[in-house]
């Protein structure tokens, strides 16, 4: 935690003057490692508890007395919860269009065409006749 400014500036130094670039391993670009680094940087202090969103935070990965367990679940149940509601929504979805296709409802028992009742043009294309 206190090197890290110290790296920093080394690297910015090694950047903007050409110069003790050193501390970077050969052919890692200059404005890699400085992207990386501030994005370590951030995760370096721990946040509060009283922190916590919704939103995946990291610093719960690295700082969390439960080794980030907890962190780690609230994201799996998140992901769980959207996978469930992408599902319905396109159980939904598919329902309407079938609903659509049929000239109507969704509601099956609503729908009671049998294929005796089907146009004959119907019934060959479902057959596979020509």
């Amino acid at each position: 935690l206190l090197a890290y400014p110290h790296v920093m500036e080394r690297i910015k130094r090694g950047r903007s003057a050409g110069g003790d670039a050193s501390l970077l391993l050969a052919g890692v670009d200059t404005e890699e490692a400085m992207a990386f680094f501030s994005e370590f940087g951030t995760l370096l202090k721990p946040k509060n508890g009283s922190d916590k969103t919704e939103e995946d935070d990291d610093h719960f990965l690295i700082w969390s007395s439960d080794g980030g367990a907890l962190e780690l679940n609230g994201r799996r149940q998140r992901r769980t919860k959207r996978g469930k509601e992408a599902a319905t929504a396109a159980e939904a979805e598919a329902k309407t269009k079938i609903a659509s296709a049929l000239g109507g409802t969704t509601d099956p028992s609503a729908s009671s065409v049998t294929i005796e009742e089907l146009p004959d043009d119907t019934t060959a294309s479902i057959s596979g006749e020509s």
